[in-house]
């Protein structure tokens, strides 16, 4: 392996403009149908996430490649796409889904270590350990009034939170479509 650290022309969706960040890669991880970089950003010890697709240029850096000692497989083993956040732990999600829809659960399953905690005529409940993020919580959202989320309560408020923000969304638009 060519250990080199590099420096990224790198423009996210939240900046104006591009910017050079020298890092030293270590992992590639594919979600989503898109690519991310893991890396260390110079004069850091954490570890950032670089979309690919915002990569515009990649040079050289002339610096000493400063090794990680991660284990990237244990790392992601718990965490539904690329968003690390080292304060998150890892906690019990317990799912309940609607029976018509959990065999798309059951052939892509919200992580490998999934489990059937009941069984019922009209839903299936589902346990797992997962650290709560933006892609889990989006993943949770896409599936509608389909899912529950059991546990943890703070998951729970925060899916209960965005949907009410979604509701409000949706209530302005019935206001301005009601006929005068």
């Amino acid at each position: 392996m060519n250990r080199r650290p590099v420096t990224l022309r790198y423009k996210s969706f939240k900046s104006r403009t591009a910017k050079d960040i020298n890092v030293h890669p270590y992992f590639l991880k594919q979600y989503n149908s898109r690519w991310y970089l893991l890396a260390a950003p110079d004069g850091y010890d954490n570890i950032a996430t670089y979309a690919l697709d915002r990569i515009l240029t990649v040079s050289l850096w002339k610096a000493k490649y400063r090794p990680s000692n991660v284990d990237f497989d244990e790392l992601f083993a718990d965490t539904i796409g690329v968003t690390l956040n080292p304060d998150d732990k890892v906690e019990r999600v317990v799912l309940k889904i609607a029976a018509k829809r959990y065999p798309y659960v059951e052939t892509k399953p919200f992580s490998e270590r999934q489990r059937i905690v009941k069984k019922e005529d009209d839903s299936v409940t589902i346990s797992f350990p997962m650290k709560v993020n933006f892609e889990l919580i989006s993943e949770i959202l896409s599936f509608g009034s389909d899912i529950e989320v059991v546990e943890p309560l703070s998951l729970r408020k925060e899916i209960s939170r965005q949907i009410a923000i979604l509701a409000n969304n949706y209530l302005t638009v019935q206001k301005d479509c009601t006929p005068s």
